[in-house]
C-alpha cells in the first residue's frame, strides 16, 4: 500500500473524530441544571421552585447545541423563618 495513502487515511480519521458531536447530557443532568437555574437565577428565583418534572423532550439537536423543553410542577419556596 502507498505510504502517502496511509497518511491521508489517518489524517481523515483524526479529522472526523474531532467533528463528532458530544453526547447529550442525561435526563437527570438536564433536570438538575434546569432546577438549579430556575431555583437560584431565573426570573422567579426566591419565590418559586421546581417541585417535580412532568415530561421533557429534546429539540433542535445538532453538533453544537440542543434545546430541552421541560414541563414541571412549581411550588412556592418555603421560608424557613416562618415555620
Amino acid at each position: 500500500m502507498n505510504p502517502f495513502r496511509l497518511v491521508i487515511i489517518a489524517v481523515l480519521s483524526l479529522f472526523s473524530l474531532s467533528l463528532t458531536a458530544a453526547p447529550l447530557p442525561s435526563v437527570a443532568d438536564i433536570q438538575h441544571k434546569a432546577k438549579q437555574y430556575y431555583d437560584t437565577r431565573g426570573e422567579w428565583a426566591g419565590t418559586f421552585i421546581i417541585q417535580r418534572f412532568l415530561q421533557q423532550r429534546i429539540a433542535d439537536n445538532n453538533d453544537t447545541r440542543f434545546v430541552a423543553h421541560i414541563a414541571y410542577e412549581w411550588a412556592f419556596k418555603r421560608d424557613p423563618s416562618r415555620s
